[in-house]
């Protein structure tokens, strides 16, 4: 897939959920820190809302809806782009630029697994759509309101050079 590990597609049934004492150490520390770190990638969060804004006003990409008193837990920041088309183009737009955006998930029903042993209650389409459309940001914990910037730049320039 474009050259990237495919990390979200479904391909037995099962999980692994083994791991090793250094990422156990690694996560550990996290721990020690999630209050903060989670409230920093918050905050990258609403920087991108504050400057992504006027694009979701023109209309050419949706941000993440925020419903009444539901809160962020800092996991991932997403756009919604026009087509599946649009988002690739994105995608290589952004690496261009040394930004890496990258498509969240496989759903399940399509994965290898899920056509094996799942089954639906009919046609999956927003489901389907919406997984195409869908473009993960950047956001971590040392992201600095510059690289915010940067990303927000190229997306804007990203649409505004559009045909």
């Amino acid at each position: 897939m474009r050259g990237q590990v495919d990390k979200y597609t479904w391909v037995d049934i099962g999980s692994s959920f083994l791991t090793s004492d250094l990422v156990a150490a690694f996560l550990y520390a996290q721990l020690e820190k999630a209050h903060e770190i989670v409230e920093v990638r918050i905050k990258i969060m609403e920087a991108y809302d504050r400057m992504l804004g006027p694009l979701q006003e023109e209309g050419v990409l949706t941000l993440p809806r925020k419903d009444g008193d539901s809160t962020r837990n800092g996991h991932m920041y997403y756009i919604l782009t026009r087509s599946l088309d649009e988002r690739t183009r994105l995608i290589s737009y952004l690496a261009l630029y040394g930004i890496l955006a990258v498509f969240h998930y496989v759903p399940l029903h399509s994965s290898p697994a899920g056509r094996k042993y799942g089954r639906t209650d009919g046609l999956m389409t927003v489901t389907d759509d919406l997984s195409s459309r869908l473009l993960r940001l950047p956001v971590y914990y040392g992201m600095t309101d510059t690289e915010i910037k940067a990303v927000v730049d190229v997306i804007t320039r990203f649409y505004h050079k559009m045909p």
